[in-house]
C-alpha cells in the first residue's frame, strides 16, 4: 500500500509538472523543505541543497537515505532497473556534494 502511495503521489506530481497550467503561472515551489522536518539549521542547508537536484536524483536519494528503501526496493517503485537506481545514487551524492561546495555548508 505504501508503494503504490508513493507511485501515485509521484506521478501525480510529474503530471502537475508538465501540465499547461504549470507553464503558464510558471509555479515553482521553493519551500518543498517542510515536507521534511528538521532538527537543525545545517540540516536545513542540506535539505534546501536537496531540492536543487533535478527531481530524478532527488526521488532516489529521499526514497533510499530519508525512506529507508532499498536499491531493490526503488527500482519497484519507480519501475526502473537495479543499476539506474544505483547510477542515480551515485550521481545524485556528487551533484549534492558539489552544490554543498559551492554554497559553502
Amino acid at each position: 500500500m505504501k508503494r503504490w502511495c508513493i507511485r501515485v503521489t509521484i506521478n501525480k506530481c510529474k503530471n502537475l509538472r508538465l501540465s499547461s497550467w504549470h507553464r503558464k503561472i510558471n509555479f515553482i515551489t521553493e519551500k518543498d523543505e517542510n515536507t521534511i522536518s528538521c532538527r537543525n539549521e545545517d540540516t536545513n542547508d542540506i535539505i534546501a541543497s536537496l531540492f536543487k537536484l533535478s527531481s530524478k536524483y532527488r526521488i532516489v536519494i529521499i526514497l533510499h537515505y530519508y525512506n529507508g528503501y532499498k536499491v531493490k526496493e526503488i527500482a519497484s517503485i519507480l519501475k526502473i532497473k537495479e543499476s539506474l537506481v544505483k547510477t542515480r545514487l551515485k550521481r545524485g551524492r556528487e551533484k549534492l556534494q558539489e552544490i554543498i561546495k559551492k554554497e559553502n555548508i
